[in-house]
């Protein structure tokens, strides 16, 4: 257990290290909240629903944004997971500015360690299709993101486990293809660390800490700074034969 504590402490350090040498225009804080409801259907698939809200600390009417994401995952294999989702998004960035959002996306995963650690890597493309409410204009563009990920137990062998604690870490990039978008934080990179607890086979709950930079297409030079705060719920109904992919997730 000392071993995986040392692990978790080193990716706080990496986090801070960055935010300490961060040279940015806008420091903001975010909460986002989640509640995701998968489900195993039949013998290599699994239907995801996820519901949330983001908002600024402090600021609620300043930027706000509601989430709802269906998606279907296929696992082919042990090493593949096959992925695809629908996002729909309502973004209030200001008095003056409130975008809709369509955001098909496709992608895989590959799955390198899933036995007491999980190492993976998660790869998306994303279509971003934006309606400006007040002018009634539309807007387009492709969005590469790449994701390497760390899941490790602290009290029991497995995360698949009643009652386990368990700690998580990723760093992911984001890259606009094609057509730069006018939409705040469109461009960023994202580093990850947070804690989740298991209480049985079915529910999970997790407390994530995000350091996000972001680059802003309103201003040529504004670049932006985020600590963003996340609650996820996780609930998971049994079945007689669960994939191993999907018990992980």
């Amino acid at each position: 257990m000392k071993n995986r504590f040392i692990i978790f402490q080193l990716f706080f350090v990496l986090i801070f290290t960055k935010a300490a040498f961060s040279q940015t225009d806008e420091v903001t804080n975010q909460l986002w909240v989640d509640a995701i409801y998968y489900y195993p259907f039949a013998v290599n698939y699994r239907a995801k629903f996820e519901l949330g809200h983001r908002s600024l600390l402090n600021h609620s009417d300043e930027w706000q944004q509601f989430v709802v994401r269906p998606a279907i995952e296929y696992y082919p294999i042990p090493f593949i997971d096959i992925l695809a989702s629908l996002g729909l998004f309502y973004t209030r960035q200001n008095d003056a500015s409130n975008t809709r959002e369509i955001r098909p996306a496709v992608g895989f995963r590959l799955n390198f360690l899933q036995q007491r650690m999980i190492i993976r890597t998660n790869t998306r493309f994303e279509s971003r299709n934006f309606y400006y409410v007040e002018t009634k204009e539309k807007e387009g563009n492709w969005r590469f993101r790449a994701r390497a990920e760390l899941i490790f137990p602290f009290n029991n062998p497995s995360i698949r486990n009643p009652k386990t604690l368990y700690g998580l870490a990723d760093f992911e990039v984001f890259a606009d293809i094609g057509d730069e978008t006018t939409e705040r934080f469109a461009n960023r990179n994202r580093l990850r660390t947070g804690i989740g607890w298991r209480f049985d086979l079915k529910w999970r709950l997790e407390f994530i800490y995000t350091r996000q930079s972001s680059f802003d297409n309103f201003s040529s030079s504004l670049t932006t700074t985020d600590n963003i705060y996340r609650f996820r719920l996780k609930f998971q109904p049994l079945r007689s034969k669960q994939s191993i992919q999907g018990e992980n997730n």
